[in-house]
This record gives structure tokens, sequence and C-alpha cells, in this order.
């Protein structure tokens, strides 16, 4: 499933807090030919999500406030977006921050 915008690009939402890592994900993006729109929070991506069909997103999952496990899941409960493949992205140096994440959200696992 291909959503394209009306220049025949297909939309990317990309989640990320870190200025950086946004623009970096943004610029792969557009290369391959994808109208990238981008949240720094949870929040803002979910009003983005509503308003421009993706045809991929991409979350950071340590994301401040609301969380990225978190924002897939209120993704996945929306129509629009639930069969949308999204990308789960972590820093490396994230790592403890990841695992908290993932014994917050499943623990024992």
């Amino acid at each position: 499933m291909q959503t394209l915008d009306s220049k025949n690009q297909r939309t990317a939402l990309i989640v990320e807090y870190d200025v950086w890592d946004r623009w970096l994900a943004a610029s792969v993006l557009e290369a391959q030919d994808y109208r990238v729109v981008s949240a720094s929070n949870g929040a803002s991506a979910l009003r983005l999500a509503q308003q421009h069909p993706c045809a991929i997103i991409l979350i950071n999952l340590t994301l401040p406030e609301l969380r990225g496990l978190e924002l897939l899941d209120q993704l996945r409960a929306t129509a629009s977006s639930r069969k949308v493949p999204i990308i789960m992205l972590s820093k490396p140096l994230d790592k403890t921050r990841v695992m908290l994440e993932l014994d917050r959200v499943l623990p024992g696992v």
C-alpha cells in the first residue's frame, strides 16, 4: 500500500525529538523521493498522521512525554494508520533508556 500526495510522492512521517537526527532521516527519505513531514513529539505526530496519509512512519522509541511505544499503540488504534509500516528508532547511546522503556511496557521480557 503506497499513499501518494498530489505530486505522486509517498509521504513519510518522522517523529524524532533531536533536530539533527530528524534532519538526517529526512535527507535520506527525500533522496528516495519521499515527501517528509516531521514532529518532535508524539502529540504532534498524531495530528500529522491524521492530516497526512503516510506510506511509512519512523518513531524514536525514547520520545519525551508521549513515549514511542505509546505513540505506536495510538497509531495502531487509528484506522488511517493501522496498516502503515512503522520503524522504531533508537540511538546506540540510548541503550539504557531503551531497556528501561521496554521493561516498563513489557515487564519480565
